[in-house]
Parts: C-alpha cells; structure tokens; sequence
C-alpha cells in the first residue's frame, strides 16, 4: 500500500493562463478601455496582478473585476499585498509607484478560474508630428505563462490597409485587420513576452 502511495501521489499543477483574451477599445479623447480575460488554473498564491511599467504619461484607472462566479469584486483603491489571502478574497486594487502599476485581485478559491479586469489608460494614443499611432506592449512583464492570447484593438473608425498600418512583435503569431480592428493572436506559450502592437 505505501508503494502505490508513492506511486500515485498528487502533484500540484503550475498556475498558468490558458487562455488570455483582451478587447481595447479606443475613445475620441486617445484612452483606451481594456477589458481584459483570464481563463487560468490557480493552484498557489493570494492574488492575481497584471504589472505595467513605463506609465509615467499614460495613467491607469482600474474599473472592476469580475469573476467566474459573476461576483464583482470591491475595488478598495490602494492595494497592500502584505495582508492576509481572506482580507482580499472579492476584492480588487492597484499598486502604484511613479510610473509603475500593478492592477490585483484576490484569489480566493484554487482550480480552473476566470477573471476579468476592466480597467482605462489615458493618453493611450500618442500624437506624432505627421500622425497619431500607439506604441504598447499588451503582455510585458507577465509572471505567468499564457498558452493562448488574443487581443483586438478598435478605434472609433474602422482599421484598415487604407487608412493604417500596423506592426506587431516580441511574440509568435500573428497580427491582422480583422472586424473593423486589428488582432493579434499568439502561437504557443508565450513566457515574458510583450505582444506589442
């Protein structure tokens, strides 16, 4: 009995993203609106963060989150991860340190979960001198592996090759005009990569 013990013993599961999908809708005034999706396997840890580095101009604002459960978690504001995982379960913050932000959420129960986080960037789009474009990373600085992304990005006019040009990378996949927008799809897991567009 203790050899089939040994034998079949439970071994905890990485928590990863199995799917991370983001719809980035781009308003008259230059913020874009993110809403953002995390189809994951959680088997460790109190919270779930999405870092942002590099924000001095574009500041962030965090709107909601909401679970699988269709609970919308409180959003108390200044988050302090040093308190306890029952202190953030149902509850969601931002950190934020100069141009540093890190969007949190309490985890609360371990297994397959999805979150997602709607949250607005100001100044998203930067004037140049003969134009208007974005210049982001959509996954910089993930701690997580992500299997799967996607993400569509709209303006308030329809993207197309006559009236833009796009440039994607940092990633494996693909990006294309697609539904009035571009998209960006991955290849594969991406670990610490940018998906920049």
């Amino acid at each position: 009995l203790m050899l089939i013990g040994q034998i079949t013993g439970v071994q905890a599961s990485d928590t990863v993203i199995r799917k991370l999908s983001i719809d980035c809708q781009i308003d008259q005034q230059g913020t874009a609106t993110f809403v953002e999706k995390w189809d994951m396997d959680v088997s460790e840890g109190t919270e779930g963060y999405k870092v942002f580095n590099k924000m001095d101009h574009q500041p962030i604002t965090l709107v909601n989150v909401v679970d699988d459960q269709g609970i919308t978690y409180q959003n108390i504001g200044e988050w302090d991860s040093n308190v306890s995982q029952e202190d953030k379960v149902n509850k969601c913050g931002l950190i934020k340190e100069g141009g540093h932000y890190e969007i949190c959420f309490g985890i609360g129960d371990y297994g397959h979960r999805t979150y997602t986080m709607t949250y607005k960037i100001s100044h998203f789009v930067n004037q140049y001198k003969d134009q208007q474009g974005i210049n982001y990373a959509f996954l910089s600085d993930m701690s997580l592996d992500v299997e799967q992304s996607i993400i569509h990005v709209k303006g308030i006019k329809p993207f197309n090759k006559n009236n833009s040009k796009i440039w994607a990378f940092g990633y494996t996949g693909e990006v294309n005009y697609e539904n009035n927008g571009v998209t960006l799809k991955s290849e594969g897991t991406q670990s610490g990569n940018k998906m920049q567009l």
